[in-house]
């Protein structure tokens, strides 16, 4: 996608660098594996029809919180510069974890 906007912006004169990129990511984050397959199993409860499941879990990121800066990185790493999240299960430990072992590790 960003891709297609730097060729937009070559096309009409514009400097892509200008633009600011975000996106919105659903996340699942905990301390083990446990705690994270019971969210996602939560989640899928919610969740009507496989594909809508699929989608969810292929632009999300899951797992411990290694998985979730790697994840965070891959975007840095296309231009995002801007994230908002949608915590999955957010409770105040997930937003204890993603400050401590996510946010402060970025």
């Amino acid at each position: 996608m960003i891709s297609k906007l730097k060729e937009h912006c070559a096309t009409i004169g514009r400097n892509p660098k200008e633009i600011k990129y975000s996106i919105l990511v659903s996340c699942v984050v905990g301390n083990d594996d446990k705690i994270i397959n019971d969210t996602l199993n939560q989640r899928k409860k919610l969740v009507h029809g496989m594909q809508q499941v699929r989608e969810a879990e292929n632009a999300s990121l899951v797992g411990l919180h290694e998985n979730i800066i790697s994840g965070l990185n891959k975007y840095v790493d296309i231009g995002i510069t801007h994230f908002i999240m949608d915590f999955v299960g957010l409770n105040e430990n997930t937003i204890k974890l993603f400050d401590s072992k996510v946010i402060k590790k970025l």
